[in-house]
C-alpha cells in the first residue's frame, strides 16, 4: 500500500470516486494516502514459505472461506475516513501526485504514497522529488484516455484547466502534507495555486456514519486533521465498487513508460492503474 499499486488500494479509490459521482458526476480523479488502508483482506499462512490466501473460513459467523465481510471491510478502512470535493488545475493535480512519490525511496514505505481511481501514472525514482511523474492520463470507466496531463515528465496542455477530484478529507485538510487547496477560513489565508475547494456540506450517510473513532495518523510525520472547512462537499464512504483501469509495465527501475498510459494494455480481465512496482 506504501510503495506499489495494490488491488485492494484500486478498489477502494474507485469506490469513493463511484460515491463522488453520485453527487458530482463531472467527478474525474480519486486520490487516497495508502497509509490510510490499515490491514489487508486475506490471511497468510505456512511455514517456512508463507502464502497469501483468500480470507479464512469463520463458521462461528457462518462465513466461509474466500468470503469477505463486512468486518474486513471494516477493519481495513478503521480511520471511516469523510470524503472531499475538490476543483484542482492541471499542474495542481500533477504537483498533488508529485507529492505522492516525492519522499520513496528504494527502502522507505511512506504513508502518503497514493492509490488512485481515474488516473493512470508513471514515475521514475531516479528522478529528483518534484519531477518523478513521467506520464500521466485521466481515463474513463472503460478505461480509455480522456485528457493527457503529463508526457516525458512535462505537463501537458493548459495547466490552468480545471479537474474535479475527490479525496479523503483528511488528505484535503492538509494531512501527509498534501498540498490541496483550502477554503478561507477566519483569520487565516487560503492556499492558491493548486486550485480550490467549493460546494455544500453533505451530512454523513446513516449507513456508514456508525463509527466516529478517530484512529492514529497513517504517518508519523503527518500534520494534525484541522478543523473542517466550512464549505466542502463531506460525503461518507462507501463500499460501492469501482470501475476497472489499465495497466502499466512494470521494471526493476520502479518507472514505467509513458507509452503505458497511451496505449493502455489489459492483463487477464482485470485493468490496473498506471503506477511503477
Amino acid at each position: 500500500m506504501r510503495r506499489q499499486e495494490t488491488n485492494l488500494g484500486n478498489l477502494t479509490a474507485d469506490a469513493n470516486l463511484a460515491e463522488a459521482k453520485k453527487s458530482d458526476p463531472t467527478v474525474l480523479v480519486s486520490i487516497k494516502n495508502g497509509g490510510g488502508i490499515r490491514d489487508s483482506i486475506g490471511a497468510v499462512v505456512g511455514t517456512p514459505i508463507a502464502e497469501e490466501v483468500p480470507p479464512l473460513a469463520n463458521p462461528e459467523a457462518g462465513k466461509p472461506a474466500g468470503a469477505v465481510s463486512q468486518l474486513d471491510i471494516v477493519n481495513s478502512l478503521r480511520f471511516n475516513n469523510a470524503l472531499t470535493l475538490l476543483t484542482l488545475t492541471a499542474d495542481g493535480l500533477k504537483r498533488v501526485l508529485e507529492h505522492g512519490v516525492g519522499t520513496l525511496t528504494a527502502t522507505n514505505t511512506p504513508g502518503a504514497f497514493p492509490q488512485v481511481g481515474g488516473v493512470n501514472f508513471s514515475f521514475d525514482l531516479t528522478k529528483p522529488a518534484g519531477s518523478r511523474i513521467q506520464s500521466a492520463v485521466i481515463v474513463d470507466e472503460a478505461g480509455e484516455i480522456v485528457d493527457v496531463l503529463v508526457r516525458d515528465g512535462a505537463l501537458v496542455g493548459d495547466p490552468a484547466r480545471e479537474i474535479r477530484v475527490v479525496t479523503l478529507n483528511f488528505l484535503a485538510n492538509g494531512g501527509d502534507g498534501y498540498p490541496f487547496p483550502h477554503t478561507r477560513q477566519a483569520g487565516k489565508p487560503s492556499r492558491s495555486g493548486a486550485g480550490r475547494a467549493r460546494g455544500p456540506v453533505l451530512p454523513p450517510s446513516p449507513t456508514t456514519a456508525r463509527s466516529r473513532t478517530r484512529w492514529p495518523s497513517s504517518s508519523p510525520h503527518a500534520t494534525p486533521r484541522p478543523k473542517q472547512p466550512t464549505r466542502r462537499r463531506i460525503l461518507r464512504l462507501s463500499s460501492t465498487r469501482g470501475s476497472s483501469r489499465p495497466c502499466s509495465a512494470s521494471t526493476p527501475s520502479n518507472r514505467c513508460s509513458s507509452s503505458a498510459c497511451t496505449a493502455p494494455r489489459r492483463s487477464g480481465a482485470t485493468w490496473r492503474p498506471c503506477a511503477a512496482r
